[in-house]
C-alpha cells in the first residue's frame, strides 16, 4: 500500500499542490467548507460525478499547505482506485490510516492529521470506521467526498449523528461560469430579499451586457461541468457522453449489480428527453416494455447518483404531495444536450432555473391545478412562485397568477429572455 499512498500525496515531497490539480477557485463552496476546517465535524462533500468535488479537495489541501500545515500531516486517497481491490475493503480505511502513520511517522493520538478520502462510497463500511476514529482520536479531521446519496442516507446519518456536516456540490452555476470566464457579477441577493429596484439598478451591467448574452448562450449549450467548459465542442460532447455512461455503469450497474444495463441506459436517455415533464411510471413502463416496479427502482438509483432530481407537487396536504406525479430535472443541461440532439430552448432554460433554485433552496415544488406554475420555492417563512417564459414576448402567466391568488401570495417571478418589467395586478 505504501506506493499507492506516496503516489496520491506528492506534496509530502514537493510541499505544494500543482496548479493543474488546484484548478480555478470555487469561492462559494471553498469558503463554506473552510469555516469548518478547525472544528471536529466530519466534512462530507457530495454531488454528481465530475461536478468538481476532487478539485475542491485539492483546493482545501492547497489552503492547508499555504496556512503552514506540515505536508505530511495531510493524507489524500482516492478510494475507487482499482489497486485497493487487492486489499480487504472492509478494513481498507483502517489499513490506510495505519500505513500512513508508519510512512509519515505520525501518531494520530498526538498529531493533528487531515485525512481526505475521495469517492468513499466505494467502501461499504466507511460510516462505521469514521465513527470509530472520530470517537477515539480527536486530533483526526476527516474530509470525505462521494457521488452517491449513500453519503447522506439514513445509515450514515444515524451512525454519524452529531459528527458530520454535508456540502452539496453542483456543476457550475451561470454565475460561476461567468467567473471562470473572468466576468464578475457583484450583485447578489437572496431570492426573497431582492427588490425590483435592486435589479433595475444592476440590469445595465452594460459594459458587459452583450458579452453576458454571448456567455449565456454558450452556457445553455455547454452546461457547467468544470473540466469541460473550455473544451472544443466535439471533444466536450464526447466527454459528456462518457460521463453519462460512467454514471450508469460505474455508479449504478456496478454498485447495484444491475443485470439489464442496456435497459437502464435506455431509461436514462428517455428521462433526458422528458425533463421538466410530469413523470408517469405507468406510461413509461408501456413505452419501455418493463414493469413499473423496475422503473421505480431504476429512478431511485439515478436519484442516488444526483444525475436527476424529483420535484413534487405543492400542497398543504401531504397526501396530495406524495400521490401527484413528480417532475424530473437533470443535474446538468450540457450532459442532456450531448445525448439529446433535438431541444427546446424553453426546456433548457427551465432546467437551468431549477438548478439555480435547488443549489440555493431545499424545498422546490411545482403547481398544477387548472394551470401549471413551473416552480414553487418554499422556506420556513416565505413562498415564491416562479414561471419560465423564455421568449422575446412572454405571455400567459396563468399558473403563476392562479397560485398567487389561491395562496394569497403578493409576489411572483417570471423568467424571460430579455424583458424586464413589473406588473401590478
Amino acid at each position: 500500500m505504501k506506493p499507492i499512498l506516496i503516489r496520491y500525496n506528492p506534496w509530502w515531497h514537493t510541499r505544494e499542490v500543482s496548479k493543474e490539480k488546484a484548478g480555478i477557485r470555487r469561492s462559494r463552496y471553498l469558503n463554506q467548507i473552510l469555516s469548518f476546517m478547525d472544528s471536529g465535524e466530519i466534512i462530507k462533500i457530495v454531488g454528481v460525478r465530475r461536478s468538481g468535488k476532487t478539485t475542491l479537495i485539492f483546493q482545501l489541501i492547497d489552503f492547508l499547505l499555504k496556512k503552514g500545515i506540515d505536508p505530511k500531516n495531510i493524507c489524500y486517497v482516492q478510494m475507487d482506485d482499482e489497486e485497493f481491490s487487492l486489499y480487504d475493503k472492509n478494513k481498507i480505511i483502517k489499513q490506510v490510516i495505519e500505513e500512513y502513520q508508519e510512512i509519515c511517522e505520525r501518531n494520530i493520538e498526538k498529531d493533528r492529521v487531515y485525512f481526505l478520502f475521495d469517492e468513499i462510497q466505494n467502501i461499504n463500511t466507511w460510516p462505521g470506521w469514521l465513527k470509530t476514529y472520530y470517537d477515539n482520536y480527536k486530533n483526526i479531521k476527516f474530509i470525505v467526498s462521494g457521488s452517491s446519496s449513500t453519503l447522506i442516507d439514513r445509515e450514515s446519518v444515524e451512525k454519524l449523528s452529531g459528527r458530520q456536516i454535508d456540502f452539496m456540490v453542483y456543476p457550475l452555476s451561470f454565475r460561476e461560469f461567468l467567473e471562470f470566464n473572468n466576468v464578475e457579477i457583484k450583485f447578489q441577493k437572496n431570492l426573497f430579499d431582492v427588490s425590483f429596484e435592486d435589479i433595475e439598478k444592476n440590469i445595465e451591467i452594460t459594459a458587459e451586457k452583450n458579452n453576458l448574452k454571448i456567455l449565456l448562450k454558450r452556457y445553455l449549450e455547454t452546461g457547467g461541468f468544470p473540466n469541460l467548459i473550455f473544451m472544443e465542442d466535439e471533444k466536450r460532447i464526447t466527454m459528456l457522453k462518457q460521463y453519462f455512461k460512467d454514471i450508469i455503469y460505474r455508479d449504478i450497474v456496478r454498485t447495484f449489480k444491475i443485470r439489464d444495463a442496456e435497459l437502464l441506459e435506455n431509461f436514462g436517455v428517455y428521462m433526458l428527453k422528458h425533463i421538466g415533464e410530469k413523470f408517469s411510471f405507468t406510461s413509461y413502463s408501456k413505452v419501455l416494455g418493463v414493469s413499473t416496479d423496475t422503473l421505480i427502482s431504476y429512478l431511485n438509483m439515478f436519484l442516488k447518483t444526483f444525475l436527476y432530481y424529483e420535484v413534487c407537487f405543492y400542497s398543504t396536504a401531504l397526501k396530495s404531495t406524495i400521490r401527484k406525479s413528480k417532475k424530473i430535472y437533470c443535474a446538468d443541461i450540457g450532459l442532456r444536450n450531448a445525448i439529446i440532439t433535438e431541444r427546446d430552448e424553453g426546456e433548457v432554460v427551465e432546467n437551468i432555473v431549477f438548478r439555480h433554485i435547488i443549489s440555493n433552496y431545499d424545498k422546490v415544488y411545482y403547481w398544477d391545478n387548472k394551470y401549471e406554475c413551473d416552480f414553487i420555492v418554499k422556506t420556513y417563512e416565505d413562498i415564491m412562485p416562479i414561471e419560465v417564459k423564455y421568449s422575446d414576448d412572454p405571455k400567459g402567466f396563468n399558473g403563476l397568477l392562479e397560485f398567487m391568488e389561491h395562496f394569497n401570495i403578493k409576489r411572483g417571478i417570471v423568467v424571460t429572455k430579455d424583458v424586464f418589467k413589473r406588473e401590478i395586478q
